[in-house]
């Protein structure tokens, strides 16, 4: 396989898992494809890395790139779970792949339309949730570049089916409400497969925000970014949805109006629904951003801890496993206010009765503290 068609077909399985690939992140596919060293790496793509040290390049942007590589190739059947792509075996993997099951890559769907109004640019087969996922441009509405998930209509999936049904009802009922989320297509059975079909949201996540800044975010900066969050997640508990799986590479900042939307409801739930979260099925789910009481009784306040995380990681380019596995205190690594982290400490209490209730609350106190 070519080099360039290499990256292309890696940054569709990314993309069909809900992350996306930066031009960093591609340079160092190119590199590692090349047998280059970071040191090479660095020198042959200067104008990409010349504000990088190299052992932010291995150590940061490496260690998470093919962390994001190798959980699409498993979801994507490439590899099998447990496998690891990593620098050395980029190359080899993905030949290994087009050989064992000769593969046109370039091909294989071209010109396939679903639903009479879905032109498919790309696919891939999830084979273990039994769906497949395309990506497609709509037709009949601007070549808008959509997100297609088909899923068979046979009973041994009907939980599957369930939980897909119930994403196209909160997307439905988020886009006549909220303008944060992606926009709901199509909800349809055809041909023995029930197709939901929504926005691509094209853009870069807060993960990739944070992994290309190599100085913390000052205090100001970091309000701006938890105002812009707590304003979307509000929207969305206005609607009577809790989301359950925020975090930095579900959060992304638009290409076309540099706002913050969210684009992962695999988990997403009325508030007041006795539905289960089926969570088997989710592969995206980190949960070191979830809330202790989420699995068993999510509310609103779950949603609040998660984005608390979130800032905390923003200033402090910590993760929560790193700073709870390492029993560090994450004010000791931020210049803020006392009153901010205040704030912060009481968005991600475990006991959920003692965190703030609504977004709506924080803002109104962040507000006055400006």
């Amino acid at each position: 396989m070519l080099l360039e068609r290499a990256i292309e077909f890696t940054e569709q399985l990314i993309t069909f898992n809900k992350h996306a690939l930066s031009d960093r992140e591609k340079n160092i596919l190119r590199g590692s494809w090349k047998n280059l060293t970071y040191e090479a790496i660095k020198e042959h793509y200067v104008d990409t890395f010349s504000s990088c040290q190299v052992s932010f390049i291995k150590k940061v942007l490496g260690y998470k790139l093919w962390q994001k590589v190798t959980n699409a190739f498993v979801v994507g059947n490439i590899i099998s779970p447990g496998s690891k792509v990593h620098k050395l075996n980029f190359r080899k993997t993905v030949n290994q792949y087009e050989q064992q099951h000769e593969l046109n890559l370039e091909h294989s769907s071209e010109h396939q339309i679903i639903g009479d109004r879905y032109q498919v640019l790309s696919s891939i087969e999830r084979t273990e949730y039994i769906k497949t996922i395309y990506l497609v441009q709509h037709l009949n509405y601007f070549d808008q570049e959509c997100i297609v998930e088909q899923i068979k209509s046979t009973s041994d999936s009907n939980s599957n089916l369930e939980a897909l049904g119930r994403r196209a009802k909160i997307l439905r009922d988020l886009g006549e409400k909220t303008v944060c989320t992606p926009k709901l297509f199509g909800w349809f059975e055809k041909d023995q497969y029930w197709h939901l079909v929504y926005e691509l949201i094209r853009g870069v996540s807060l993960q990739e925000e944070f992994n290309s800044h190599t100085t913390l975010k000052t205090e100001a900066e970091v309000k701006k970014l938890l105002i812009e969050i707590l304003e979307v997640v509000d929207s969305i508990h206005q609607c009577n949805i809790v989301l359950g799986n925020i975090s930095p590479n579900n959060l992304i900042r638009r290409d076309r109006d540099g706002k913050i939307a969210l684009i992962d409801f695999e988990i997403a739930k009325y508030i007041n629904s006795k539905c289960s979260f089926f969570p088997a099925l989710h592969h995206n789910l980190d949960i070191s951003y979830i809330a202790p009481e989420f699995v068993t009784d999510p509310t609103f306040v779950s949603d609040l801890y998660s984005v608390g995380k979130i800032i905390i990681e923003a200033l402090t380019r910590l993760t929560p496993n790193e700073y709870h596995h390492n029993l560090i205190d994450w004010r000791d690594r931020t210049n803020i206010s006392i009153e901010f982290q205040d704030i912060l400490d009481k968005m991600v209490l475990k006991k959920c009765c003692r965190r703030y209730q609504s977004a709506h609350e924080i803002l109104r106190i962040l507000s006055l503290n400006n």
